[in-house]
């Protein structure tokens, strides 16, 4: 991404957006709204953000010409990308990194999207197309979406913050492994684009708080996990262990464990049905070939037979299909393995 460094007064003014929200926590100087240690904006944003494209590939008009986007680092360890789509519409993505050990980091993630409802001008009445615009099923049905989309209390979220740092997680992995063993360090990096100011300006920082947190302390994994201290990578850490999803998250989370307590659940339901289905379909076709060998048998019965048969298949078919769905599902909460190749 192309970015800009945004200025110490910048900064300060930009962040007087917060100042519309009543909040009890006091922010720069006394105010209600937090200044960020570092900020960048993306330059020509609708043409060089992959969210904004993606958007635009979706919705013609989805993506203003204006529409504008900045990240931010607050000490000690808030990120913040922020968006603006159309004019009046903010989209947050919120991350908050705390390293516990080399290689490894807690995060928190949540995304928000904020659309102030649009005001009639004063002494005016909002029309009737617009009243009727904003009543329609198919404007409720897109709130409702979006949502479940961006609902930071369910699995589906929690899943696509997995898809995201699985792929992250084995390069940085063995990146980090790499440079420890040669004695480096993100000093030693190329970085010959703006798009690495922002992360060379974190780097910085947090080599800074690692040294002086061991100068007041003592050695402690997480100065030691962002100061490139000691010997925790282990380059040789199998991918169970690296992607691994239970321990590192899902027996932590109440939304996602119990998810997952459904879908063992829904699995077991699936299996009882499955033998059923296979005992129902064996006593039919059993049936319907003894209907079949005798010409005392009415057609009725045959036909019955014949029914109950192909219904049984059926259902077992479908049960199979749905055990496997849950399966599948529920090794999403344990693990799955990522390569690179098979992602589109």
């Amino acid at each position: 991404l192309p970015l800009r460094v945004m200025g110490g007064q910048e900064r300060v003014d930009y962040a007087r957006w917060e100042e519309e929200f009543d909040g009890t926590s006091t922010g720069h100087d006394g105010n209600n709204y937090a200044v960020p240690l570092y900020q960048v904006e993306i330059l020509n944003a609708t043409q060089n953000d992959p969210m904004f494209l993606s958007i635009a590939a979706m919705l013609p008009n989805g993506v203003s010409p204006d529409a504008n986007g900045t990240i931010a680092f607050f000490e000690p360890c808030h990120v913040r990308y922020r968006r603006e789509r159309v004019s009046g519409t903010f989209g947050h993505v919120e991350l908050f990194m705390s390293p516990t050990s080399a290689g490894k980091s807690r995060v928190f993630l949540w995304n928000t999207i904020r659309r102030p409802p649009p005001a009639a001008p004063s002494g005016e009445k909002q029309s009737l197309k617009s009243r009727l615009a904003s009543l329609s099923p198919l404007s409720a049905i897109k709130k409702r979406a979006i949502a479940i989309l961006m609902n930071p209390a369910s699995a589906r979220s929690h899943t696509i913050s997995h898809l995201i740092f699985d792929g992250d997680g084995i390069f940085l992995h063995k990146q980090g492994n790499r440079m420890q063993s040669s004695g480096q360090t993100f000093r030693q990096y190329s970085t010959p684009t703006s798009s690495d100011v922002l992360l060379n300006s974190y780097r910085r920082y947090l080599d800074a708080a690692a040294k002086l947190s061991i100068e007041r302390s003592g050695s402690n994994s997480a100065a030691e996990s962002v100061s490139f201290i000691g010997s925790a990578y282990r380059d040789d850490m199998p991918r169970s262990v690296m992607l691994d999803r239970y321990e590192s998250h899902t027996k932590h989370c109440s939304v996602c464990s119990a998810e997952l307590a459904r879908c063992e659940k829904r699995k077991g339901f699936y299996e009882t049905a499955e033998v059923s289905f296979a005992g129902a379909g064996g006593a039919s076709a059993v049936a319907l070939l003894i209907s079949l060998a005798s010409n005392a048998v009415p057609r009725s019965i045959v036909r019955a037979a014949a029914v109950g048969t192909v219904a049984s298949v059926l259902g077992s078919f479908g049960v199979s299909k749905r055990k496997r769905s849950a399966e599948k599902k529920i090794q999403s909460f344990l693990f799955e393995d990522y390569v690179h190749a098979e992602k589109e």
